[in-house]
């Protein structure tokens, strides 16, 4: 890439933008801006361009800061494009849009040499969304900038969403680069669904992670999911957001071959267990259940599964057959464990204690959520003996008080930089935190040793803390608790703070 850039090339080229032929409001806003970026740059440019000597010291020139931006390697430039480009338009879509007034397609129009770094760049154009851009999706200069980034991005592969409202014309101009596919996210309903089954050939051996999403779908689209997922036999990682998957769409997935799994929807315990039992090569396990027994009336007996490979947990389930989930479980390789519930029982962190034990895992990252649990619960979770070892530790809970804190601050008389509780501890989260005057941050303090990172007991390095009330009401934050939060994090200690409620922090 360095030869392209040779020194001598001129790396601004003044005749690069034209006006543009069309009267449309949208290019002629696209140009100026444009025009105007181009313009900012020739200024930065020329401050470089300073005679060596004037004649009179008198009337010597000071210097002009240096345009570095025009000096940059050609690999700063390249990482900073990658970090120009947009975010996606929101949660649900892939990519950003292609679209002339934003990155990659605006870095072209500043000057010859940004342009040529971004054509070379295949991972700049690698990843964007269908999304329809009001009536024009279908238009053909719209469909001549899928193409270009097509181009742009051959040979990598490219990852993109489809939705039933986006272009015909642009469906198809995807399916004919069904060989380039890479990740995929889908939004199906019948028409979509019945056009990706039909689509020859019948593997895609080019995709690894795949996206199900859909609001608007019938049983028909649920009766095609199985051929649709046997276009994909390298299938790695797999996500179901929002289809109610039936017994027979659940048996026709390749679960022992998925290493990345997320499930959100309605899904029978049963199902879920049944599918959990088939993953043995998963790693990180994402499942969000609404259940569908009939408010736990149905008796859930599941069958014990080992998952010899997970590595990440996550589960989020509101059912009161959540302990019997966790009672089928042996997680030997497990280190990072999230759960939200709704119990006020002691079954969930009985059952947690058990699968610990069961498992002999080392557990590093631990995530309770759960507004119904009461303090005592908390307490109970803290005490497991297996959550000794956690670097990370996450609580949403109804309220966390003094017994809390107290538990959480570290005891200077203990005998060993391994005793007391959570000596591996340097991530913290709080949230709905109700204590009296510098409970806190003296809890803070006891874990705070700054220059002393790499030593045991482990000092706190990052603290994420919520100091709302569940209930919304807004507490009351002592003065003594904000100066000494300004005082650990003037020192180096990582604080994100709640400030809905701070007065003077």
């Amino acid at each position: 890439m360095q030869d392209a850039f040779a020194a001598g090339a001129n790396p601004v080229d003044t005749n690069l933008i034209s006006p543009p032929e069309s009267k449309d409001p949208e290019e002629v806003e696209l140009y100026l801006s444009a025009q105007s970026a181009h313009d900012a740059f020739d200024d930065a440019t020329s401050l470089t361009s300073i005679p060596d000597q004037v004649p009179d010291d008198e009337h010597r020139l000071e210097p002009s800061p240096r345009s570095y931006v025009s000096h940059l390697p050609v690999d700063i430039l390249g990482e900073i494009f990658i970090r120009c480009l947009p975010p996606p338009l929101n949660t649900e879509y892939l990519g950003p849009i292609p679209f002339t007034g934003c990155a990659p397609m605006l870095l072209c129009q500043i000057c010859r040499h940004w342009r040529d770094i971004a054509l070379s760049m295949t991972i700049l154009w690698s990843t964007f969304s269908t999304y329809p851009l009001l009536p024009r999706n279908g238009r053909d200069s719209h469909v001549a900038i899928f193409k270009l980034w097509l181009e742009r991005s051959d040979p990598r592969p490219v990852s993109f969403d489809l939705a039933r409202n986006t272009s015909p014309t642009i469906r198809q101009l995807m399916y004919a680069n069904l060989h380039r596919w890479g990740s995929l996210w889908l939004y199906l309903d019948d028409t979509l669904a019945s056009e990706l089954v039909s689509i020859s050939p019948r593997k895609i051996f080019s995709v690894e992670s795949l996206y199900l999403s859909g609001s608007v779908y019938s049983e028909r689209t649920l009766e095609m999911l199985p051929p649709l997922l046997r276009l994909f036999p390298n299938l790695r990682r797999f996500t179901i957001d929002g289809l109610e998957l039936s017994q027979s769409s659940f048996s026709q997935v390749p679960w022992a071959r998925l290493t990345d799994i997320e499930l959100n929807g309605r899904i029978s315990m049963a199902n879920c267990m049944t599918m959990i039992g088939q993953c043995t090569g998963v790693t990180v396990m994402n499942i969000q259940i609404c259940a569908m027994d009939n408010y736990d009336e149905v008796p859930f007996h599941p069958k014990p599964a080992t998952l010899p490979h997970l590595i990440s947990l996550r589960l989020t389930c509101y059912s009161r057959q959540f302990p019997s989930f966790l009672d089928a479980l042996t997680l030997p390789s497990l280190r990072a464990l999230s759960f939200g519930t709704c119990s006020r029982k002691d079954e969930n962190s009985r059952a947690l204690s058990d699968l610990m034990k069961r498992s002999a895992c080392t557990l590093e990252s631990f995530r309770i959520g759960d507004l119904d649990l009461p303090e005592d619960g908390v307490i109970k979770y803290l005490n497991l003996p297996s959550l000794h070892s956690l670097r990370k530790l996450q609580i949403n809970c109804r309220r966390i008080s003094e017994p809390t804190l107290t538990l959480l601050t570290r005891c200077e008389m203990t005998s060993g930089p391994t005793e007391g509780v959570f000596p591996f501890l340097k991530d913290l989260h709080l949230a709905c935190i109700e204590a009296p005057d510098s409970f806190t941050s003296d809890m803070f303090a006891s874990r705070w040793r700054p220059g002393h990172h790499q030593e045991l007991p482990a000092s706190l390095v990052r603290v994420d803390l919520d100091l709302a009330r569940a209930n919304h009401a807004s507490p009351s934050v002592d003065d003594r608790d904000l100066l000494r939060f300004r005082q650990f994090e003037e020192e180096g200690l990582k604080i994100d703070l709640n400030k809905r409620w701070m007065r003077a922090y």
